[in-house]
């Protein structure tokens, strides 16, 4: 899926989650201000989604580097378009969709609670 820059509209910071469980420790900025593209799930990762009970699951597509690649892992945290209050957690290692190190797909859940 090509993905323009204009389709980036989103601002990012990648934060690692530092913390040995006694919440003494502040999360630090691991890469920060990248601008990404953000999509619910649709279609098929929609019913996927749907089926786990997991609808506020969120992939984001950012430009690739090697240590983006390298370094994001799933225990790390989103803070989308600087809300720091929300942050969402990385579900699983970045993919390289097309194999071209060009893009990055991120999946993320919002561990806010789904109003209903």
């Amino acid at each position: 899926m090509s993905k323009t820059a204009y389709q980036l509209t989103h601002k990012i910071t990648i934060q690692n989650n530092t913390s040995d469980g006694t919440g003494d420790s502040e999360p630090e900025d691991l890469f920060t201000n990248i601008w990404a593209a953000k999509q619910g799930n649709t279609g098929r990762m929609y019913y996927q989604a749907a089926a786990a009970q997991s609808n506020n699951e969120v992939t984001f597509t950012i430009h690739w580097t090697k240590d983006r690649a390298e370094q994001i892992r799933p225990t790390m945290l989103i803070i989308l378009d600087g809300d720091t209050n929300h942050p969402l957690s990385i579900t699983s290692l970045p993919i390289d969709p097309a194999d071209e190190h060009m893009w990055l797909e991120i999946h993320a859940k919002d561990n806010r609670q789904s109003e209903g």
